[in-house]
């Protein structure tokens, strides 16, 4: 995470990427002084693998992402009810590499050209414009930031039916039943029915006002990354290896340092 911060940091400012810039030396510091061996004992193996992520690197930037982190909808088919977890998708969240620093987000785009003197290029313009008309509603109102208009489910009243009959169900089941069964029944019909009342207003649409803003906000910090970028060499099987090396404590700080700038010269000379 610190490395691909830096990474985009630079990377945004038309900066040269270096494992011996003095900020992404000192954040490897602070980070020795966490003790990962430490916090994976504390837990059995079946409880880590288990757990909910709690930070991912592969959050894939859409509007309905976006709109599920804000608006997150309990699904009507849950049988369990446990008000201490938390349901929404994960929220992305901008870090930048020093305070007060304005956080950067990479994006890639994906460009279509034509070649004018093709034999071919009037069906060619014919294919993007059709690809471009049979884009979903959310993909389009993504290539189209300024636009603010929310996008409204067209499958809204059948789920809105189907959470109505489900709970039709429950209310059925629960006047069959007596005693504690009939009471924890209660609970969970009265729980269910405030949150579908909440779904009423929540499911209308795919994406709302909120996701567009926030899409907005963001896209005002990002930067195109270049195809082939720096994470395609993080990626490489011997820079795996070198990480998982200094995170094992196999190799320490300088010398991991000096063996990724070394990498990293190699893949720039090519």
């Amino acid at each position: 995470l610190a490395i691909t911060l830096f990474a985009d940091q630079m990377a945004s400012r038309d900066e040269v990427f270096s494992f011996t810039d003095p900020g992404l030396i000192q954040s490897l510091q602070k980070i020795e002084h966490l003790s990962i061996d430490q916090s994976i004992d504390a837990v059995s193996s079946y409880e880590a693998y288990s757990l909910p992520e709690l930070i991912s690197l592969g959050f894939d930037l859409n509007l309905r992402y976006l709109h599920q982190s804000i608006e997150p909808v309990y699904p009507y088919d849950a049988t369990i009810v446990d008000k201490e977890v938390d349901i929404s998708q994960m929220t992305p969240l901008l870090l930048s590499t020093e305070i007060g620093q304005a956080p950067v987000l990479p994006i890639t785009l994906t460009f279509a050209a034509i070649n004018p003197n093709s034999d071919r290029a009037d069906a060619a313009i014919k294919y993007i414009e059709s690809y471009l008309l049979h884009l979903d509603k959310e993909t389009l109102a993504m290539l189209q930031p300024s636009s603010s208009k929310p996008i409204e489910d067209p499958l809204y009243e059948e789920e809105i039916k189907a959470r109505d009959d489900a709970l039709a169900q429950r209310l059925s089941y629960l006047e069959t039943t007596t005693g504690a069964e009939r009471l924890n029944l209660e609970l969970l019909y009265e729980y269910y029915s405030q949150e579908y009342d909440k779904d009423r207003i929540r499911l209308r649409y795919l994406v709302g006002e909120s996701a567009l803003s926030l899409y907005q906000s963001m896209l005002a910090q990002s930067y195109v990354r270049s195809f082939g970028d720096f994470r395609v060499f993080l990626e490489q099987p011997q820079m795996n290896d070198l990480i998982d090396r200094y995170i094992r404590n196999v190799i320490g700080l300088d010398q991991f340092i000096e063996e990724a700038q070394g990498r990293l010269r190699l893949m720039q000379n090519e």
